[in-house]
């Protein structure tokens, strides 16, 4: 729970429990894989990277345990955006799908990294497609939603088909009227 509320202290005070859980069961894959996420959200703003080593050794202990869990693929997707090196990542985020078709976050990363690093315009445009297609899942408030659409018209933007982007742009503000990047 704790690391699903996301904010700096719930992600620092969920790290224990995470470390206990891989202390009574050093096969518990999914700790390690949560593990790594937490730590990487922890880092992910950070100049001065403090959990590279941790990130990268629960990683490869979760995909050595379940190297078809999602959350493990994630995990070692994330092991390697931790060190900048997103074409690695990718394989895994979509290997992740394979997996598991609903896997939020793995679309969610997938979008950043096509938008962001990896430059790839078509495929930017089928993962905010597949992240819009999620929006029925019962997790996502409207902020989620706007900032759903709003990747969708970037992206579609970017594919060149402007009508439609705008026509999401105002789906995005509809959904979260004070988003910063929708408004800009």
């Amino acid at each position: 729970d704790l690391f699903y509320v996301s904010t700096g202290e719930s992600l620092n005070a969920s790290i224990p429990y995470f470390k206990n859980a891989i202390e009574l069961d050093n096969k518990f894959a999914l700790a390690y894989a949560n593990a790594t996420m937490v730590l990487y959200y922890l880092d992910m703003f950070q100049t001065e990277k403090k959990y590279t080593a941790e990130i990268n050794d629960y990683a490869n202990k979760a995909m050595a345990l379940e190297p078809k869990s999602t959350e493990c693929l994630i995990a070692k997707a994330l092991s390697y955006a931790h060190v900048k090196e997103y074409e690695q990542a990718v394989p895994y985020l979509e290997q992740a799908l394979v997996y598991d078709p609903k896997a939020g976050l793995a679309v969610h990363f997938l979008t950043e990294f096509y938008s962001i690093y990896v430059s790839n315009p078509a495929k930017y445009v089928e993962y905010a497609l597949k992240g819009v297609k999620l929006i029925e899942l019962p997790s996502y408030d409207s902020a989620m939603i706007g900032f759903k659409y709003f990747h969708l018209s970037i992206a579609l933007m970017q594919a060149g088909f402007v009508d439609d982007a705008l026509k999401y742009m105002d789906r995005s503000l509809a959904y979260d009227s004070n988003s910063y990047f929708a408004g800009y």
